[in-house]
C-alpha cells in the first residue's frame, strides 16, 4: 500500500479480516485495482476511482455513529487507538515506529503520552503494595 508522501507501508491484517476482504472483492463487480473504490449511483464515475481520504473519513464518523459512540471518530483516531493498544500491550517503540511508518522515532513518541499514565498506575499498584508491607 502506499501511504503518506508515497511511501510504501506493509499492511498487516487479521486472519478473520482477509477473509472478509476476500469475500468483499469476490462480490465487487468493478475493475478497479484500488481496494476500495468509489461506488456512487448518483455520478457517473470510471471503475477505478478510489475512494478519497474525505470519503474515508465519512464513512468513519457514520459508522461510529451508527455504533453509539460519542466521541468523534476519525481514521487517524482509530490508528491512534492502534497504536497506544500496541505500547500499552508491550510493544516495543521502535516496532510501533515501523508499523506507523513514520521516519523519526520522535514522531512515535507523542503515543507515549497515553501509556506513560498506565505506568504510573501500574508502579502505584504494585510498588505502593510492596512499600506497604
Amino acid at each position: 500500500m502506499r501511504g503518506k508522501g508515497d511511501k510504501i507501508r506493509v499492511v498487516f491484517i487479521s486472519p478473520s479480516a482477509k477473509s472478509a476482504l476476500a469475500k468483499y472483492l469476490a462480490k465487487r463487480a468493478d475493475n478497479s485495482p484500488a481496494l476500495f473504490a468509489r461506488h456512487d449511483r448518483e455520478v457517473e464515475l470510471a471503475d477505478t476511482d478510489p475512494l478519497t481520504a474525505r470519503s474515508i473519513e465519512r464513512l468513519v464518523k457514520k459508522y461510529s455513529m451508527l455504533a453509539g459512540l460519542t466521541l468523534t471518530v476519525s481514521p487517524h483516531t482509530l490508528r491512534h487507538s492502534m497504536a497506544t493498544d500496541l505500547l500499552q500491550a508491550g510493544a516495543d517503540l521502535r516496532s510501533v515506529q515501523e508499523i506507523l511508518g513514520h521516519s523519526s522515532i520522535t514522531t512515535t513518541q507523542i503515543y507515549t503520552h497515553l501509556t506513560n499514565k498506565r505506568l504510573k498506575e501500574v508502579h502505584a499498584k504494585y510498588h505502593g503494595q510492596s512499600m506497604n508491607h
